[in-house]
């Protein structure tokens, strides 16, 4: 499981909270690590490099007494999660996780404010009962479930998503103080302005939005049945959250050795393009921000753009663009099936790798696809040539490497037994030429020697050609 950790929460209206981990090889699970910094400002008022301007030290679940909106939000963050965080006895400080990285790490924060969702909706006397789950969908690029308010009986609705997504199904936003407001264009860019901010860092971010009063959904009604859009609408915005998905330390180096090798790496994600674009910059996919002034700007505009703007272009449009971008955001799975066929337009060798049910389309069309062998699906591993038992880029680099070894130390023999039996064989034809006294052709090879020499040079050439196909 990646070491993602949620670094910056922000309440709307209310104000930031950092999340400060000494060693994020430590007990990353374990919420009682590190410590959690507020601020009153908002992330696109805070100044990253100075360390007092995110604020100083809390108590987390001290915090939730009397305070409305950071408790919707933080039930939100908890409930809105299917992922399980939990210490492995009651005697041990070391904690297990269950799910994805994603939520995990939501659901680690949650666990800081006392909100860890097995106590909500587990024990003697649950304080939520989980009635239905509409499951994230890479299109819409969100997910909630609807969950039942034991004490009242009042079903709500949590859900989590992209940024832009669950805005547009948002009308109104709860402010410091707990009430509401309707949103307005002004809200609505205040919030796309944070959001902003926290991608320029590098964090993946995601809104919380809840809702109430909607008719009651029965417990074992199907899903399938459901209505999705006429649940997930006229939501009530909370708050961002950013996690940090730390890159293996050996890709960037992975990726500089790619560059040298004349491979051009890719990057397809979902993530918010700010978001992209900083993990990118980082990880030497994208040129640095100094080296990026000195590009024209119709070439640099179109090393990161989003899958709509990838989608919208027709097919003579994208033939014509002088290059295909380096890095395309909020990706579905069409987007990466066509980002394929585009490279194999023009005429390059493309190598995929995925690990998600959303991948295999593009996993399939690519010349070579590459699945994760600990995080990837099952069936991702099925349409896959290649499964990476490591799940580490540089592993594909290195086979690349070894590959390409291997190629030129048999073209060199190939090339070393072909150039002997070449002078055999002139000598031979030349020497056909010539008769002795006794009037038979001179021979300077004996039939065995003939017959040694030129089914290696055959042999060889059979195992080029192989090595060539595959």
């Amino acid at each position: 499981m990646g070491k993602m950790t949620l670094r910056t929460a922000w309440v709307s209206g209310h104000g930031t909270y950092t999340v400060e981990i000494p060693n994020l090889a430590d007990d990353f699970f374990n919420p009682t690590k590190g410590s959690v910094r507020f601020s009153p400002e908002e992330p696109r008022n805070i100044n990253r490099d100075d360390a007092e301007a995110e604020g100083s030290p809390i108590t987390p679940d001290e915090r939730l007494e009397g305070d409305r909106a950071l408790c919707h939000f933080v039930t939100a963050a908890s409930l809105a999660n299917m992922a399980q965080v939990h210490p492995s006895d009651e005697a041990s400080s070391h904690w297990h996780a269950r799910g994805s990285p994603t939520e995990v790490a939501i659901q680690v924060f949650a666990c800081r404010f006392s909100r860890n969702r097995l106590d909500l909706t587990g024990g003697n006397a649950p304080a939520w009962k989980q009635i239905s789950e509409f499951d994230f969908n890479s299109d819409i690029k969100k997910m909630s479930v609807i969950m039942e308010d034991m004490e009242s009986n009042e079903q709500w609705l949590f859900g989590k998503g992209a940024v832009e997504r669950l805005l547009e199904t948002c009308t109104r936003v709860m402010e410091g103080s707990g009430e509401t407001v309707d949103i307005t264009d002004d809200l609505a860019a205040n919030i796309v302005a944070n959001a902003k901010a926290m991608a320029d860092c590098g964090l993946r971010v995601l809104a919380l939005a809840s809702r109430t009063g909607f008719p009651a959904v029965g417990q074992d009604e199907d899903v399938e049945h459901l209505d999705r859009d006429e649940f997930e609408r006229e939501l009530t915005f909370h708050g961002l959250v950013g996690i940090y998905d730390p890159p293996r330390s050996t890709t960037v180096e992975a990726v500089r050795n790619c560059h040298q090798a004349q491979i051009r790496v890719h990057m397809l994600t979902g993530d918010h393009p700010d978001t992209a674009q900083a993990i990118a910059r980082e990880v030497g996919i994208l040129p640095s921000e100094s080296a990026m002034q000195l590009i024209p700007k119709d070439k640099a505009d179109l090393m990161v753009v989003t899958a709509r703007q990838f989608d919208a272009l027709s097919e003579q449009e994208l033939d014509a663009l002088p290059q295909l971008p380096l890095v395309i955001a909020r990706c579905s799975p069409l987007t990466k099936s066509r980002m394929i066929r585009a490279l194999q337009a023009r005429k390059g060798w493309a190598a995929m790798t995925g690990d998600g049910v959303n991948d295999v389309s593009s996993l399939r069309e690519a010349n070579v696809g590459i699945a994760m062998g600990i995080s990837g699906a099952d069936v991702t591993k099925d349409v896959a040539d290649i499964v990476l038992a490591d799940d580490n880029f540089s592993s594909i680099v290195a086979a690349v490497f070894e590959g390409r070894r291997m190629f030129d130390n048999i073209q060199r023999f190939v090339l070393h037994v072909l150039a002997q039996n070449v002078g055999q064989a002139m000598a031979l034809l030349i020497a056909l030429m010539w008769r002795g006294d006794d009037g038979y052709t001179v021979f300077p090879l004996s039939p065995v020697e003939i017959m040694c020499k030129f089914p290696s040079a055959v042999s060889l050439l059979a195992i080029l050609a192989t090595n060539m196909s595959i």
